[in-house]
This record gives structure tokens, sequence and C-alpha cells, in this order.
């Protein structure tokens, strides 16, 4: 499962984040609580010694508009945020809409719960993006250790940027908490739609996002301050905006608690969960196909290695590595006439149980020349192993080109097979690869629950 890592220094920020936290999970907002470490240095250059694991998120909107490095490390990510699409384009607008509806909905939780945010700013909203449509992506709070129940005045704890911003829109000093995070909220979706950072924002970049925030923390034509709650009208308002389908309450949005709080509309990551259709499969199981591929790339090397590495302790380049792997599946499948369908669903009768030759060779090759490009653009080189069987920093014996590969054995001494069948690759450099193709359907049914089945290209 993909996570991610929170770490502290000071006890008392540790236990304020972990009891907010378990706040925010009871009314199904922000990442899920996996565990916690205490009194441990889970990294060598992390000296915080108190850690919370959640769900991984996603990457924060702060970084992807900006690129400034504000996340919480993550490991075994499954994502790498959103493609913000060009300032002014509606493509973009539909981006900030779909996000303001995801936060918006979080903050009517917490506010029905009775509690307050705080601290809403870019760098505090996680994205994640399960495709390249603006209904694919999904936003959520992180970091919790600000949240008060106090509503009668601004809290102690809050966003100074933020602060002085409202301050100077507004004309007041005077707001309470629910109108101080109805106000973050709309600057950090007109931060998100001009592109620029909270300080810098003018009262027209502020009022351009009143119809996408639904007007929650305006200014009115008399230069008072109007704020309202995020009501079910203000989300559904919202909704429109970014054209999201409204559903049936009786469908699998998952948990009641989260089809009451989304309303009961769906985005397409919903709609794919409820059918299970393969790209969201594939996306949502992406760390767990790319932990069963490595597997087989450890048994296949267990004649040079007697002990693998795990595909957790690899560097981060090989974990990328592997995760780009599993995520190239379904498109490798695609071209060479295969599909995938969900086992049980009745169109897994036609299933196959494993493919032919060809193919398999194929498969192996298609990999093999994505692995390459991905490694020769991280700026890796071909080089055989020194004398010890140990590589030099960014060098690799397998950077050759997939005609060269066959003509050299695991052990790097030139060879000549007779012919070119899967039995003949295995004795050669291409070993690896092709066993992996080989081991494809299984790890599709056993990990992901597809079977591959043939496609029809008429």
């Amino acid at each position: 499962m993909p996570v991610w890592l929170s770490s502290f220094k000071d006890r008392s920020c540790y236990r304020m984040e972990l009891e907010r936290l378990g706040v925010a999970n009871r009314v199904e907002v922000g990442p899920r609580l996996l565990e916690t470490v205490e009194n441990v240095r889970v990294c060598s250059h992390l000296p915080e010694e108190f850690h919370i694991v959640e769900t991984y998120v996603g990457v924060s909107l702060e970084a992807m508009m900006f690129n400034h490095d504000v996340a919480a490390p993550i490991l075994y990510s499954n994502s790498s945020g959103a493609t913000l699409a060009p300032v002014g384009s509606e493509t973009r607008s539909l981006q900030a809409a779909k996000i303001a509806f995801d936060i918006g909905c979080e903050l009517r939780a917490l506010h029905g719960a009775g509690w307050f945010y705080n601290d809403l700013k870019p760098s505090n909203i996680a994205i994640q993006a399960f495709g390249d449509d603006p209904l694919e992506i999904r936003a959520t709070l992180v970091d919790f250790e600000s949240m008060s129940t106090l509503n009668g005045h601004l809290p102690t704890i809050r966003t100074d940027d933020c602060y002085r911003k409202l301050e100077d829109y507004s004309g007041t000093q005077e707001m309470s908490a629910q109108a101080f995070d109805m106000g973050c909220f709309t600057l950090a979706i007109a931060s998100l739609v001009s592109s620029k950072p909270i300080a810098e924002l003018t009262s027209g970049d502020i009022d351009a996002v009143q119809g996408i925030c639904g007007g929650v923390f305006q200014v009115n034509n008399e230069g008072a301050l109007e704020s309202q709650s995020m009501t079910p009208k203000v989300l559904k308002g919202i909704a429109e905006v970014c054209h999201l389908k409204e559903a049936d309450m009786g469908e699998n949005l998952g948990t009641t608690r989260v089809a009451e709080n989304r309303l009961g509309y769906l985005d397409l990551s919903d709609l794919r969960r409820i059918n299970q259709t393969p790209e969201f499969v594939l996306e949502s199981m992406r760390y767990q196909i790319a932990v069963a591929f490595h597997a087989i790339w450890r048994d296949a090397s267990l004649s040079r290695n007697a002990v693998a590495v795990e595909f957790e302790n690899q560097d981060k380049d090989l974990r990328e590595q592997g995760l780009a792997q599993a995520k190239s599946v379904l498109s490798y499948l695609g071209t060479l006439g295969y599909g995938l369908v969900p086992i049980g669903s009745g169109s897994d009768r036609a299933a196959i149980a494993q493919f032919p030759e060809n193919v398999i060779i194929s498969l192996a090759r298609k990999e093999h020349e994505r692995w390459m490009e991905m490694h020769l653009a991280l700026g890796y080189r071909y080089q055989e192993r020194d004398e010890n069987g140990m590589r030099q920093e960014k060098c690799n014996e397998h950077l050759l080109k997939w005609e060269d590969l066959k003509k050299i054995d695991s052990e790097g001494r030139p060879i000549q097979v007779e012919g070119n069948s899967v039995a003949d690759l295995k004795m050669t450099r291409a070993k690896k690869v092709v066993v992996w193709a080989e081991g494809l359907v299984d790890v599709l049914k056993r990990v992901a629950h597809l079977a591959v089945v043939r496609v029809s290209r008429g």
C-alpha cells in the first residue's frame, strides 16, 4: 500500500497532530492513519523521532504550482500529482473547481462535527490524479495540528499570509474561525487559478473565483464582508461548475459517511471503483503489482545474487521504474490485441492461461525498450560490472539495444542462440525481462484479480 510519513521532533506536536488526525478520520477527512512509530529515527536523514504513517494522498498543491519541496516524505508513491493546465484555460478552471469541491466537502464534514481547520493553504492541500481529466483529480486536506473547536473568534494558530490578505480584502479584523476557513479556502483556489502565491493575490484575483468557490467569502457592493458556511447548496453549485455526476445514493461509493460527505456526487474515480474497470484496478494496485513483478525479477536473478534486494529497499530510481512498469501493462496489451476484464465478471470465460511465445517476446521487447528509455533519461549509461560483480554509479550492463541484448549471456559472455524462442532468450541477457513477460498473466490474475482476454481489432 502506498504510504507517506509525517515526522516530528517534538512529542507535544506529534500528539496534537495524532489527536486531530483521529478527529478528521472519524468524519472521513484526510489521509487514513495506519500506524505510529515513537522514539525511532526511521531514516538517517530525518532527525525526528516521532512518526505518523498515513495512506498516500498525493503531492501538495503548492509543490505542483511552484515546485516547492513542501510535501511530507513520501514512501512508495503511486502518483505525482496532477499536470496543471495553462493559466486562463477552461481546463485550469475545471481543475480548480474539482479541487474546490473535494476540499469544500471536507470542510463541511469538519464544521459539521464542530471543528475548524484554521490552516488552509496550498501546501496543506494534497492532490492525486488518476488520469488527465479534471474529474480524475482527488484533493484532500493534510496537517491537522492547528484544528480547534472555537468559532467565536480567530484562532491563535493561523496562516499569517492568509490572515493579512483576508484583512486587506475584507477591510475587517473581525471574523469567526468558520469565516477564516472560508476565506482561506477562497484564497487557495484563487492562488491555483492565477498561479500566484497568496501574498501576491489582488482583490480582482479573489473576486474572479467567487463562482468557483460558491461565494462563501466575499465583499458585497456596500463593502461589507459576507461569509457563509459550506452548505449542500453551495457544494451542489461547485459540483455543477466542474460537471460532476449526481449518483443514486444506493450505489457503492464506499462507506456511507463518504457518500454523505460528497453529497452523492461521482467523479471518474468513483465510477471506475464502482465498475472495477481495469484502469482503476491497475492504478489503485500499482504498488502491489510492482512488488509482484519485483519478485519475478528477484527469482530470475538468484543465480547471481544469493539474497536479492527487496522492492522497498531499492533506491528511488529502481522503485519508480517498477511502478512505471506496472503502469505500462494496459498499453502494452492494447497494442498486441489483448485486454483485461475483472475475474468473475462473466467476460473472463474467454481468459487465456498464457500468451503465445511471439507475444511473450513482443512484451519483453516493449518493456526492455521502455526501461532503457527511462534509464537513459535518468542519466544512466551502459557499462559492464567490475571484476567484483559490482556496478558503477549510474551504470547498467543491460542498457543495450534488444538485438544486442540477445547476443550476450547473463555473465556478459558472447553467445549465439540457435533460434528466437522463449527458451533461447532465457539463455541470454534478455532472460529477466522474458521471465517478467512470461509471468504477466499470473500476476494480473493473482494480485489484481484481472483476466487477460483476446480483443477483436475489428
